[in-house]
């Protein structure tokens, strides 16, 4: 498991070489969709904490060359988390045909996360697409089965991406510009939207049932 500090030594290398930068987010966040032991957390802050250096460089120092941009940095890490999200998707919707006997992809779907994640979708529909975003442990299998299970592109686009939209950008800005002070905010920031986000799927959930009550 790569730690904050490892990660941020990474990018401190490449501090004055942003288009590196830009480039090994996208790679790290990609990879960690697919299991590299780093949460995608780790990455946005240390990233973000990059930025907040380029921002508010320390006193005295010259700078040399080109600097992290906070607001690309920004985009980069949102497409790269969604762009990952939707290819885990894409790649369940592709199990159904020659994918699915590729022995990676056979041996996941008998997991019991993988097991957990389909019933999950079954009864709660693709609104679960967007509670995966927010579950470390459940993201790669949750998204996968989304794909499997048929929940439409445009669905898994406007609730994945919603999601991704609002936490992830917000994540590597607020550090970007507000540094230590903010870091301490992030768990109860989460928290708060992962309530939102399940209060607005009972709602649905809740209202669709109460149709189906009526016509019954």
């Amino acid at each position: 498991m790569f730690d904050l500090q490892q990660i941020l030594q990474f990018f401190s290398e490449l501090a004055h070489q942003p288009e590196l930068v830009y480039l090994a987010v996208i790679v790290i966040l990609t990879a960690s969709s697919f299991g590299l032991p780093m949460p995608e957390e780790v990455t946005l802050i240390a990233a973000g904490t990059i930025a907040y250096f380029s921002v508010h460089p320390p006193e005295g120092s010259v700078a040399t060359g080109s600097l992290v941009d906070p607001w690309i940095l920004a985009g980069v890490c949102f497409v790269a988390v969604f762009g990952s999200d939707y290819l885990v998707y894409w790649l369940g919707k592709k199990s159904r045909g020659r994918i699915g006997k590729i022995a990676f992809f056979a041996r996941m779907m008998q997991t019991s996360a993988y097991q957990k994640t389909e019933q999950l979708v079954k009864v709660r529909g693709h609104w679960m697409a967007g509670v995966f975003r927010f579950t470390p442990g459940l993201r790669f299998p949750g998204h996968f089965c989304c794909g499997v299970l048929g929940v439409p592109g445009w669905k898994f686009t406007a609730i994945d991406g919603s999601a991704a939209l609002l936490t992830v950008p917000t994540q590597v800005l607020l550090v970007a510009y507000y540094g230590d002070r903010i870091l301490e905010s992030f768990k109860q920031f989460k928290i708060a939207v992962a309530v939102v986000l399940g209060l607005i799927i009972l709602y649905f959930v809740g209202r669709h049932y109460y149709r189906k009550l009526m016509e019954n």
